[in-house]
């Protein structure tokens, strides 16, 4: 059935995101969520672990914006208010709680690396003006 395609898939991806594959992690698990929510629901137990695989592989691929809906919707549809979308025996992997914190940091830095490289740009340009006059 559809549905057991995406729960293959769905353990593909987490099997994919402990090896540390985030391209491969994404593909399928990318390839599953509408399975899995069409066949199962989309509050069913298998979404949020899903989404929150891809919001890793997206942060994993320097695309923390795009990782932040499909976290932030993990945490809506979670049973657990904490965010520990995670069974036991995996707390190693961080939660979609702590990878939405990753991926608002690294837009942040992303921000400030950008605002640090203009400024370095004005001064460079501003030193070539100071060299005409």
């Amino acid at each position: 059935s559809h549905g057991e395609v995406a729960w293959a898939r769905n353990a593909l991806g987490a099997a994919y995101r402990h090896a540390d594959e985030p391209e491969l992690c994404l593909r399928v698990l990318q390839a599953a969520l509408p399975v899995l929510e069409a066949s199962f629901g989309p509050q069913h137990r298998e979404v949020p672990p899903a989404l929150t695989g891809v919001g890793w592989a997206l942060i994993q691929l320097g695309r923390p914006q795009e990782a932040i809906p499909y976290l932030e919707h993990a945490l809506l549809i979670m049973p657990d208010a904490r965010g520990d979308d995670l069974p036991k025996g995996q707390q190693g992997i961080k939660s979609a709680r702590e990878l939405l914190e990753d991926a608002k940091a690294a837009i942040r830095v992303g921000a400030f690396a950008q605002l640090q490289n203009g400024t370095e740009e004005l001064a460079a340009s501003q030193h070539g003006v100071d060299e005409l006059a």
